[in-house]
């Protein structure tokens, strides 16, 4: 368990596409420092394939029937599903003592800022 003030913070921003994911998540780690990735995206990958509600399951099915497709509802439920998970996620996390990667679009950088005040508080290192 590590205290707050060495704990460390990487927000990862950018606009979806941008290589959040393949080239700055990847440089940082190399850092040698266990982060936790809390990635809105690995949630959502993994809803898809293992949510057992009913929308989950005809998407799935419609995809082994007709190859993969574009969901837009399934989508949006995965987005609002993954955020709810990844802020709970974060929340134990920092009371564990872990350090994290914290990936967030540019949507709304209030959002962003917001969030890394509240790490500041907290005393953690935000980069």
């Amino acid at each position: 368990l590590l205290p707050p003030q060495q704990q460390h913070i990487f927000l990862v921003v950018g606009v979806p596409g941008s290589g959040k994911d393949s080239v700055i998540k990847r440089y940082l780690r190399t850092l040698d420092i266990p982060l936790l990735d809390a990635s809105a995206d690995l949630v959502k990958e993994y809803l898809a394939a293992w949510g057992s509600d009913e929308l989950s399951q005809r998407v799935r099915e419609n995809n082994r029937l007709h190859g993969p497709g574009k969901h837009l509802l399934h989508a949006q439920y995965l987005h609002r599903e993954s955020i709810l998970l990844i802020d709970q996620v974060v929340e134990r996390a920092l009371e564990e003592g872990r350090s994290i990667m914290l990936e967030k679009t540019l949507h709304d950088n209030e959002h962003v800022l917001t969030h890394a005040r509240k790490f500041r508080e907290r005393g953690c290192k935000v980069h």
